[in-house]
């Protein structure tokens, strides 16, 4: 009798809260505490799970660029835009969306470049390099690396 209500308590908490998570909005997976009022930190916490998440699963890395890109806006973060940019564009390409990658890198080399940066510029180019490289687009490649 014990063994049954021990059996009946493992489903009923296993099977409920996931039940619970699935009807519960505030229990989103992906929804985070970022332990942080502060908004440009968010960005930058957000920038950084979907930089960790980016070659695992690319939809889990657009939902935190997208958040990511949301706050940034509304402060006015640039450099946090352009690192939400250049993870969608690592994660399209991660999927086969070569060219879709490229415009999302291209719009991170904009803000980059405007904002005088000279590291995270150059790491968006090797990556861009590393793209033409593999769709064959050899002296393109070159002039990334050049």
């Amino acid at each position: 009798m014990r063994n049954i209500a021990i059996i009946s308590l493992f489903f009923l908490f296993t099977f409920g809260s996931t039940l619970s998570a699935q009807t519960n909005p505030a229990n989103n997976p992906h929804r985070v505490s970022l332990g942080t009022e502060d908004d440009k930190e968010k960005v930058d916490i957000y920038n950084d799970m979907a930089h960790h998440f980016r070659d695992r699963d690319p939809e889990l890395t657009f939902f935190y660029t997208a958040t990511a890109i949301e706050i940034a806006e509304k402060i006015n973060y640039s450099e946090g835009i352009a690192d939400a940019y250049r993870n969608n564009g690592y994660s399209h390409i991660h999927i086969g969306e070569s060219e879709e990658g490229l415009n999302w890198y291209k719009k991170a080399q904009y803000i980059y470049d405007s904002l005088q940066l000279t590291d995270k510029p150059a790491a968006s180019l090797v990556d861009v390099g590393v793209v033409k490289r593999k769709t064959g687009a050899y002296e393109k490649a070159h002039e990334c690396f050049a």
